[in-house]
């Protein structure tokens, strides 16, 4: 029986500034009963792919065991408070610009100023993030690769109530490879979160500024999540990236209502209130095999379709800013080196693994009822709109998770163990920088 390509289009917009377009290749993906096989190779390929390299166990019920590796600073574990949700930032590359905003945020917040979120004045020097702990009054865990961490950790020393852990998978610590990415980030910063046992805990995107309309305290929200019940609490994403400081001058701090009952499933993205208790024992997480976008829409959409509650606030919206990158000068030892000499390097080649299985998947163009294999319609697509400059493999893959996140709707499709593949094998250890 002949496979059933899967029905695409393509998003003319791909690669442009907005949330919706930076990421997806594609417009829209339509999947039938008849695309199940095809999908479901997909995720079986992509999780062998990395198992063969050492990244993913080859079987999640067998002896081999695998590491996560939290680096952390020395009163790291006595310190954190494990009673109180902390706000988790899963940063790479942004360092410096982090490092500006919290300046900006203790300017602001000289002499105690800033009472919560509902003070007005919170960007009178410019971006403050959302996760600053002079607003959210709670402490600020970021997280970050390895090859990263200390380099974040010498720029944001001087921080009150910040700490940097970086994080580093493998069946062994001295790999050549490492499992990096969009999916494996989320995965090991939800994973500090199980492992210190937060009863809750805020997951915040680095570059969030502001919850419009949020109460003056966090705990307001966290109050009203049910214990054993509540996956997670979101809210309206922000479509946009403000880049000028008058963008965010005007932003009213106000409160505004909302009412949870009225509040629907959704994206879970941004700025995202967690219960990890039930990650835990659903034995779910963010895939790592997300490796370029989707890790949250995937997520998300599997909550819902297996009917476990996680709820979007749509009155409260979120301000995102556009953060500069860390400069790198390939001559300068104090700069990034982590980021750009192993991160980005790391990232290319899983996607340059799945590259080569994944160009035959074959597709149907919505529009023209033109059947090809993926890879050429992501060529033919990039030429036509006059962006081969563009990775081509990286657009492949990210047209792959587009459609691997599509078929989270479909839960009957999903191998087993497919958010957390590491299982019973996965040993977490604290090591010192």
């Amino acid at each position: 029986m002949p496979i059933a390509p899967i029905a695409i289009d393509s998003n003319p917009n791909y690669g442009g500034n907005l949330i919706n377009q930076k990421y997806s290749p594609l417009g829209e993906v339509q999947l039938s009963s008849d695309n199940k096989k095809e999908v479901t190779a997909i995720l079986n390929n992509r999780v062998s792919l990395l198992a063969a390299r050492g990244l993913l166990p080859v079987s999640n019920t067998g002896t081999d065991h695998f590491y996560l590796l939290f680096f952390a600073p020395n009163n790291f574990l006595a310190t954190v408070n494990r009673l109180l949700a902390p706000l988790i930032v899963v940063s790479s590359g942004r360092a410096n610009w982090i490092q500006e905003t919290l300046n900006a945020g203790n300017r602001v917040n000289a002499g105690g100023s800033i009472t919560g979120y509902d003070y007005n004045g919170v960007f009178n020097e410019g971006p403050v993030p959302w996760y600053f702990p002079g607003r959210s009054k709670r402490q600020t865990i970021i997280v970050t690769h390895s090859s990263e961490c200390k380099y974040y950790a010498n720029i944001l020393k001087e921080f009150d109530n910040v700490f940097v852990v970086g994080y580093k998978f493998g069946s062994r610590v001295d790999m050549n490879d490492q499992l990096v990415g969009f999916g494996a980030s989320r995965f090991a910063a939800m994973q500090l979160a199980i492992n210190l046992r937060f009863p809750l805990v805020w997951a915040v995107d680095d570059n969030v500024v502001n919850i419009n309309g949020f109460p003056q305290a966090v705990s307001t929200v966290e109050g009203q999540m049910v214990a054993g019940t509540d996956f997670a609490f979101s809210f309206s994403a922000a479509t946009s990236i403000k880049s000028t400081k008058p963008e965010i001058t005007t932003i009213s701090m106000n409160e505004n209502s909302y009412n949870l009952a009225n509040s629907n499933p959704g994206i879970l993205q941004q700025c995202v209130l967690w219960q990890p208790e039930l990650l835990k024992n659903n034995n779910l997480n963010f895939s790592p095999i997300f490796v370029s976008s989707n890790e949250d829409v995937s997520l998300s959409s599997y909550l819902t379709a297996t009917g476990r509650v996680q709820k979007i606030i749509k009155p409260l919206t979120t301000t995102k800013y556009l953060a500069s990158p860390d400069p790198y000068d390939p001559n300068d030892t104090t700069c990034n080196i982590g980021f750009y000499k192993y991160v980005i390097p790391f990232r290319q080649r899983i996607i340059n693994y799945f590259a080569e299985s994944e160009a035959s998947i074959p597709v149907s163009d919505i529009a023209t009822s033109r059947t090809s294999n993926l890879a050429d319609f992501i060529s033919n697509f990039l030429k036509s709109q006059k962006k081969e400059q563009m990775d081509p493999n990286l657009a492949q893959s990210q047209a792959v998770e587009q459609i691997l996140s599509a078929s989270m709707k479909s839960p009957s499709w999903i191998p087993p163990n497919f958010f957390n593949p590491y299982g019973s094998q996965l040993i977490v250890k604290y090591l010192k920088y």
